[in-house]
């Protein structure tokens, strides 16, 4: 929507966060379900890195969590590769969680899905030609920019050159 505001409430993951979650989940969907502006566009953003890294079962609940209310999800720092490698997160990785939990439903790309998904390391778990595929769940363009347009899923990094060079390796290209 033209004009439309993205507004994120970061959720830090520290003693606390799972409790943060829920509530700002709940809060921002009640928000949505209530108001018909479709102006203010809100979501939740986590940090990938950095001095707190969240374990993949933080991020695969916030994964879930997110998608399940239907928000937005932004993640920044550490997002430098394509794919995951020695305890960083890859933004393949991030993005293909986030659409096929959005798109599939958490009831049938849950938990386990996410997180296995989300420290996927080899190039051949993940692949993209015609379709996204991570295990038995295959997207089409069309699916992905369905499940895009409700998460958003935007991501950060330090560097723009970094993750732009792990694509072209990811991608052979």
């Amino acid at each position: 929507v033209q004009g439309a505001i993205d507004l994120y409430v970061e959720i830090t993951f520290d003693d606390h966060w799972r409790e943060r979650l829920e509530v700002a989940c709940e809060t921002l969907a009640n928000y949505v379900d209530m108001t018909s502006s479709s102006r203010f566009v809100p979501g939740l953003k986590f940090r990938t890195g950095g001095k707190v890294v969240p374990d993949p079962l933080q991020l695969a609940r916030a994964v879930a969590t997110v998608t399940s209310h239907g928000l937005r999800f932004k993640a920044t720092q550490g997002l430098h590769d394509a794919l995951s490698k020695e305890g960083h997160y890859g933004f393949i990785n991030l993005f293909t969680a986030v659409s096929m939990a959005q798109f599939f439903g958490i009831e049938n790309f849950g938990m386990e899905s996410i997180q296995e998904c989300l420290t996927a390391e080899k190039p051949s778990e993940i692949s993209l030609g015609e379709k996204l595929k991570y295990q038995e769940f295959e997207m089409t363009a069309e699916q992905i920019e369905i499940a895009r347009r409700s998460h958003g899923g935007c991501f950060g990094s330090c560097s723009l050159d970094e993750p732009e060079e792990s694509l072209r390796q990811w991608l052979g290209a």
